[in-house]
């Protein structure tokens, strides 16, 4: 895993189960070639708004606050998971 804050709050056995729902679910994005626009206040978050742009999707789903600001890019929209689990049920 390579977030470390994160390796405490999922073991490998929910992370391989995690890894082939994605698979089944997911839609692959091409890999971004060209600069990334700066959108963001933290510049390296940019790249998860430009593939969400990218790969057409409805929701960008995070906990990050430079993200939040946001609410909506390019017809995305940017929620917590709390309100997009919200949204599913």
């Amino acid at each position: 895993m390579n977030k470390p804050h994160l390796a405490n709050k999922i073991n490998s056995q929910q992370l391989g189960v995690l890894r082939t729902i994605l698979s089944e679910l997911a839609e692959s994005v091409a890999p971004i070639e060209g600069a990334i626009p700066a959108i963001g206040r933290d510049r390296k978050d940019d790249y998860l708004i430009a593939y969400a742009v990218i790969g057409e999707a409805d929701y960008l789903v995070t906990g990050d606050k430079d993200l939040l600001v946001l609410e909506q890019i390019a017809g995305v929209a940017i929620v917590t998971p709390a309100d997009f689990a919200d949204l599913l049920t």
